[in-house]
Parts: C-alpha cells; structure tokens; sequence
C-alpha cells in the first residue's frame, strides 16, 4: 500500500539553486524517511523519486560555481575576468547540458515507466496538476524547439519545464501512459498499489511567482486562461484561482480517499530575488519600499527605461491575492476534510513578519536544543551570502537561485509537514516497521546538514557573482526562468 504521494510544483520537487536534482531530498522524500520508506530512484523504492542526472536542469549555479573555481582556478575574479575567461567556459559547461537534455542520455526514455510517488513539476501553476500530461509536454517540446531564441539562450535546453514534466510524468515514453496527469498518477498508483494513505499538496506559487521574475504584473480576469494563455500572465485574479483550485481539489477527490495534506502559500515578494529600493513606509498600507528591483540592481531611483521593477502597490496587489488564495485553500480543505499545513506561517514569519525577529521565530519552531540553531550565523530567509574562503556568512535557507529553498530549509518544511500529519494520527514506523510514539519521530538532521554542500562548503565564486551581478542580467533572468511560467 502506498503510503505517501507528493503533488505540486518547484517547492515539493526540491528545486534548489536553479534545477532540479536533489529529488531524493526534497522534503517529501525527508517526510517519507521519517515514515520509515525507503528513498530512491527506480523500481523497487516505498517513495520512488525522478533522478535528473548531469547535475540537473535547467541551470545549477552551484555546480556550474563549483565546477568554475576548478576550471579558472579560484576566486577572485573581476569584471574583466568574467568577460574575457569566464564566458567561455560558462557557455561550454551549458552547451554540454543543453545536448544531454535535448539529444543525449538525458533525453531517452527511461527503462523504469513509474510510478514516481514524488509527482511534483516545476513551474506548474495549479490547473496544470490535472491538464498538463506527457502528451502535451511533447507537443509543445516539438513547436518550441526551433523558436527564435538568443544566441545566450540557446545553451540551455529548451522548454526546460515540460521536458522535466515528461520525464515525471511518462519517463518511459509508453503510450498508455502518455495521457496522465499529475493528478492522473493517482488513480494509477492505486491500481498498481493499492489504496494511497497520504497526499502532500503544494500548488499555486506559481499562480504569482511570474510577477517576482518578471517584475511585472499581467493578472487574468476572473476566470482561469486557456492552456494556451497560462503564459501570457505573471498573477491569477483571486476568483481565476478559487476556480482552478476546486477543479483540483475535485479531481483529486475522484482519484483518492487518502488524507491530503494542503499547503498554504508564502508570500512570492519576500524571497531574497527581490530588493526594495527608495523610502519605506509607502503604498496604501505603508510598510513597503516605494519600489522593488531584482537584488542584483544597484539602483534606488529605478525607472522604467533603464530596468523594471514593481511599485509598492503592485507589491501590496501580489500579496492580497495570496491571501485570498489561502483563503480559498483553506475553504476547501475545510469542506473536503483535508489537513491545512500552515506553510505561510511558517515561511512568512521567517522573514520577520509577525511579532517575533526570524531568529526568534525559528528558535519557537524548532526549540532551545535543535541542532540548526548551533550553526553561526543562524541560518535566515534572506540572500545566501559567502566570503571568498568558501565560509557562509548570510542566509541559508534559499539556495543560489534566490528563491527556492536550500537542502536545510526544505527540511524545515518537512518538519512542518511531519508535525502537521503526526496531529492526524498518521503512523510513523521505523526502518524495521515498528511504530514509533510522537516523541520518537525525527527527521536525519545530521544526515540533511551532510548533504547540504551549500551551507557546509559553498562555492567560492558566488561573492564573485554577486560583485558582478548586474553585469550578468542573463544569467538571473534564465535562473528566474525556473520559478514561473518561463518554459521556453
């Protein structure tokens, strides 16, 4: 019998500095370790997770970082570095991935045909869960791979998201298979398996992540686009998402009696991708800079002639439709009898918002004696920081990408989810089947602060990049590209 299954988009398949690639140690792999399952690729596994070898795609900055400091010989490079040696190299590193994932290894079919328990897609926004299948992946694979792309944006592989979606959704490239959603794999893993007892859901950042990359705001009208619109816009109106979501929730409740486990949403604005710029205490409710430019830009007066950027206000708009989002999320939850795991609260109050300093947020979260509170500095929700001896020096809970979590902060949302389905009276066992009492459940931090490279030992280059940031505009804008509905 399955016991757990993970639905969603980025923040559940585990993208971290801009790929995805530690599947195995997205936080729904983290929970079902905690359940007692074994964690891997392939058949065989109680949690089946999609391997994305070759580091993963579409961009991993630390990688590519890593793989740098071997190749130029350490850090310390200035602007006339990065131009003159630096490129080069860069571009052959992304060539090397763009031919693995449109021509090479990784774009064969694999010999395992799933299921994966870990179904979660990045840049899915909610009706994508239960319209995008292996079937559409292909199609928009084969009508976007000849578009009219920059010489720069020609070294990654195109139409990243689908085929990462194909590889969840139909790794094997069988025909059956090729019409199944998401939402779809549910039904069939039950066939296969029996009857699912939990689902994790992670949908909708994506229904707002657009306005923080592209730094423009393009809200729907009250009604959810057609599929071939989805992209047209950066924010769903309150109402466009009620809808999509209960179509969701509907579907979802067709395929499975398990307990589902529905997240609330963070708010997009807060991630370290963005800066404000100018005055504080601006816009209806005060509060918020007067502008808000992507961190790399160095401006305090922007215009929108040299760069975008959003205003106070556009800010406020993006953050009252996730709250009207949540709101809907908790509706239906409440009408369904799903579980609501308060991941908002969580995330929201790392940052500092609330009554509590994050450090003090996270010290009540985790307690006096937790392992992660003994790093120095305490891990934060802000931009990951480092010296050029590879020590970190700020951040750590979003990785390189500026928006997604690190290893460490994914497991901060596992620990949420464990707690949320331990209130359920979910069984945790060990690795020999025997029941655990709520006081024996943990999650591996040692093994978690072993795999997270990037706060034990990060690349010695990124102070470089950042130093150089807004010369590298392209760069950002591609690992953006990952976050939202960038998807050619």
């Amino acid at each position: 019998m399955p016991r757990l299954v993970a639905l969603g988009d980025s923040m559940a398949q585990g993208v971290t500095s801009g790929a995805v690639w530690k599947t195995s140690w997205s936080f729904p792999a983290m929970v079902a370790r905690a359940l007692g399952l074994t964690v891997g690729a392939g058949e065989g596994f109680d949690f089946c997770v999609p391997h994305f070898g070759l580091g993963g795609m579409p961009l991993n900055l630390e990688r590519l970082l890593l793989d740098m400091d071997f190749t130029l010989g350490g850090p310390g490079l200035d602007l006339v570095d990065w131009l003159l040696a630096a490129r080069p190299a860069v571009e052959e590193w992304l060539e090397e991935r763009d031919e693995y994932y449109e021509h090479g290894f990784g774009a064969l079919a694999r010999s395992y045909g799933g299921p994966y328990h870990l179904l979660a897609c990045f840049g899915f926004t909610v009706e994508d869960l239960f319209t995008v299948n292996g079937k559409r992946c292909d199609r928009l694979i084969r009508e976007r791979r000849w578009d009219d792309r920059s010489e720069f944006m020609e070294k990654f592989p195109s139409s990243a998201a689908y085929r990462a979606a194909r590889r969840v959704l139909n790794p094997s490239a069988r025909g059956e298979l090729n019409g199944l959603t998401q939402v779809d794999w549910l039904g069939r893993i039950e066939e296969l398996g029996g009857p699912i007892e939990n689902v994790i859901l992670v949908a909708g950042l994506n229904n707002a992540a657009g306005v923080v990359t592209r730094l423009e705001v393009v809200e729907t009208g009250p009604e959810p686009p057609g599929p071939d619109l989805v992209e047209e816009f950066s924010l769903w109106h309150p109402r466009a998402f009620e809808v999509s979501y209960r179509r969701l929730a509907e579907r979802v409740s067709e395929k499975t009696r398990a307990r589902v486990f529905a997240a609330t949403l963070p708010y997009v604005t807060d991630a370290p991708l963005l800066r404000g710029a100018g005055p504080r205490n601006c816009g209806p409710r005060g509060g918020h800079h007067e502008y808000y430019v992507h961190f790399y830009l160095r401006d305090e007066n922007p215009s929108r002639e040299r760069f975008p950027f959003l205003s106070a206000e556009e800010v406020l708009r993006v953050e009252e439709c996730q709250d009207a989002y949540n709101e809907t999320i908790r509706a239906v939850a409440r009408e369904r009898g799903w579980r609501v795991v308060e991941l908002a609260g969580l995330l929201n109050g790392l940052v500092g918002r609330g009554e509590y300093t994050p450090d003090a947020h996270l010290r009540r979260f985790l307690g006096d004696d937790h392992p992660l509170l003994k790093l120095v500095p305490p891990p934060r929700m802000e931009l990951f920081r480092s010296d050029a001896q590879g020590r970190r020096t700020g951040g750590g809970l979003v990785s390189l990408d500026c928006f997604h979590g690190t290893v460490t902060g994914f497991a901060l949302i596992a620990e949420l989810f464990v707690r949320a389905m331990l209130e359920a009276g979910v069984e945790f066992r060990d690795a020999g089947g025997k029941a655990l009492t709520p006081a024996e459940v943990r999650l591996p931090w040692e093994r978690v602060r072993a795999v997270d490279q990037l706060l034990e030992n990060p690349p010695r280059l990124w102070a470089d990049l950042l130093r150089a940031g807004e010369h590298l505009g392209k760069i950002w804008e591609r690992v953006g590209g990952v976050i939202s509905l960038f998807r050619s």
